[in-house]
């Protein structure tokens, strides 16, 4: 009896989607190097008081405590396996970052409010769980205007 062998992709967009997700998996996005002096947003993930700081370089991104499913991983019981995204809105001004839950056990929240879906701002932080409970992971959101839009608001 022979084995029948593994199923190969059928079409080009299928073969190049596949070694895309591979690429994707094995991507460490904290390690990433920006040039010195490029504006990027950045997300601050802080699991119990150790900080990671993401470069938001991309469109899209999947939060949780999977690392086999998610691009920033928050390795804390009470973050769920796939608990929220983050994408650019290209709608609004700027194309800000969206977060969004994604049916999470514990949620994500902003002091004692529940969120399901917020654009955010420059210095916003966030909690993955109610911020009350020790497990909590924390996210805080950097995007700085750059310098000429800081030298006109004065």
């Amino acid at each position: 009896m022979t084995l029948p062998e593994p199923s190969r992709p059928r079409t080009l967009l299928k073969t190049v989607t596949q070694a895309f997700q591979a690429v994707q998996a094995k991507v460490d996005f904290a390690k990433l190097a920006v040039k010195p002096g490029a504006r990027s947003a950045q997300l601050q993930v802080i699991v119990d008081g150790q900080e990671t700081t993401y470069p938001l370089l991309g469109e899209h991104y999947i939060i949780g405590r999977s690392s086999a499913q998610c691009d920033i991983v928050a390795p804390s019981p009470i973050v769920s396996q796939v608990h929220a995204t983050l994408t650019r809105d290209p709608n609004r001004p700027g194309q800000p970052f969206v977060l969004k839950d994604r049916n999470s056990t514990n949620g994500i929240y902003r002091g004692k409010k529940r969120l399901t879906r917020t654009v955010m701002n420059h210095g916003d932080v966030y909690s993955l769980g109610p911020g009350e409970l020790a497990d909590a992971v924390t996210l805080r959101y950097l995007d700085p205007p750059p310098w000429y839009v800081k030298a006109g608001r004065y």
